[in-house]
């Protein structure tokens, strides 16, 4: 029709730039929701859109419109206008199927999508790991309030004893998980710095430390309290104790001599930040007392809170109430998990319906391509199976290598986030893969299942009357 070649290319990538731009626009209407929703996961973080006092931002998405434009545009414009077209119209030239080109991004779309399942089902999995994990104390059902002295500690606790659903109160100076303080201890000629708690009498039953060998403190012992301590499994595995640790003598500060009376697993006083350090208890008597602890269920956890609070301020009308359920470690380590299984799950989701689209789109298109030889192979004798099995094995062996590189990926990927954030964390594993390359392959089977079935059963004469 007399159209010169540089205005095919100029429309080819003129309609690239129209879609690429409907497309920022539908970006920018999604970002206005998006934003606070991401807030919402995050109680530090306040993102706002202001395109106003950002001018440069629109010079961004204007690059970016044009960068993605010419990106998607550029192939089908120069590659498409370069065919003669008398050789077209004879049908010498063909256009559709695949090529490396297709088959690289289909591939990469689906290790994009893979990475990202690994990495939603990972998470969740760790959230249920670290959940179960013992930290070496209750971490749930446990309430804890700042005291001013033994007279505040022992009427405060006369109110609270009678309750039904309370099974242990109990008085410390700190807390095994947020207020404990470090000091030098040397064992023979081994010296570290050990994290050191401050427990009165029933600290242990209400916070759940378990005894592993010797005994806990007896009340109101002034021995106990002079020289009595209690310290971890990995206590006695950094100072070398070895065989029975009981009687062991330590140095605090180079001048307080003390003796080990019992031991208890491992507490993780930074939950699952850091390793398991060293950890010491010592029996203070209630005029030390700063704190109160109460020991609970988690279902009676805020009724007993609510309790606890409408009895302090019978006591104490002038001062406020103030109480702590868990250390800050576990509700944010509960955080991340909750916020990475999200965003990993919307980004998923996306990439997989990506994914789909393109496979959907390029099975199309090879299956046109090879209508002829379908056709041939049917009249030859091939059964449905057969068709189904050379129309779908290029396919299968994109979503093998699919499966391979995005595996790899997401591993590294999953493996080097949680290693960054915790020293105790469910690593990836074969149930892991499983799941998420079944997933992935499900959605293949699901998005060219109509048209293998469809191209299987075609009347081979109509396919080679084309």
């Amino acid at each position: 029709m007399g159209g010169l070649r540089s205005e095919l290319i100029l429309q080819f990538l003129g309609e690239s730039l129209v879609i690429c731009f409907m497309a920022l626009l539908l970006g920018l209407l999604l970002a206005e929701y998006l934003v606070p929703a991401y807030n919402q996961l995050w109680p530090n973080v306040k993102l706002t859109i202001s395109y106003s006092e950002n001018i440069s931002f629109f010079l961004f998405l204007g690059l970016l419109l044009i960068a993605t434009a010419l990106t998607a545009g550029t192939y089908p414009a120069f590659y498409v206008t370069s065919f003669k077209p008398v050789s077209i119209l004879k049908g010498k030239l063909t256009f559709g199927g695949t090529n490396w080109f297709t088959r690289t991004l289909l591939t990469l779309q689906f290790s994009i999508s893979l990475l990202c399942l690994i990495v939603t089902v990972a998470y969740m999995r760790n959230a249920s790991y670290q959940k179960e994990y013992n930290l070496g104390y209750a971490k749930e059902g446990v309430i804890i309030t700042p005291i001013a002295g033994e007279d505040q500690f022992n009427a405060f606790r006369q109110r609270l004893i009678s309750h039904p659903d309370i099974t242990a109160v109990a008085g410390s100076a700190n807390h095994v998980s947020d207020h404990y303080y470090k000091a030098a201890v040397k064992h023979n000629t081994v010296e570290h710095q050990v994290e050191i708690v401050d427990v009165g009498d029933e600290y242990m039953t209400a916070m759940d430390i378990k005894l592993l060998d010797g005994r806990s403190f007896i009340k109101d012992s002034e021995n106990d309290k002079r020289e009595s301590v209690i310290v971890s499994k990995e206590f006695t595995k950094q100072f070398g104790i070895e065989g029975n640790p009981l009687g062991a003598r330590l140095l605090l500060r180079d001048s307080l001599q003390l003796y080990i009376v019992g031991v208890v697993d491992d507490i993780l006083t930074d939950g699952f930040w850091k390793d398991a350090s060293p950890v010491m208890l010592r029996y203070i008597g209630p005029e030390k007392y700063s704190q109160l602890v109460v020991r609970t269920s988690a279902e009676k956890l805020p009724a007993v809170n609510e309790f606890m609070k409408a009895e302090w301020k019978k006591l104490y009308p002038n001062t406020l109430y103030e109480s702590q359920f868990t250390d800050g470690n576990l509700y944010a380590t509960q955080m991340i998990n909750t916020n990475a299984v999200r965003i990993a799950l919307f980004f998923g989701v996306i990439a997989v319906l990506m994914s789909a689209t393109g496979l959907f789109a390029l099975f199309s298109l090879n299956i046109l391509k090879r209508m002829k030889e379908i056709g041939v192979r049917k009249i030859l004798g091939a059964s449905a199976a057969h068709i189904a099995g050379v129309v779908n094995r290029e396919f299968m062996l994109i979503l093998l290598a699919s499966s391979v590189v995005g595996g790899c990926l997401g591993y590294l990927m999953t493996d080097t986030l949680m290693d960054a954030i915790w020293a105790y964390y469910q690593r990836v594993n074969v149930g892991t893969f499983a799941v998420c390359i079944g997933t992935l392959l499900l959605v293949a089977c699901i998005t060219v299942a109509h048209k293998t079935i469809a191209t299987a059963f075609t009347n081979p004469v109509e396919s080679l009357r084309e």
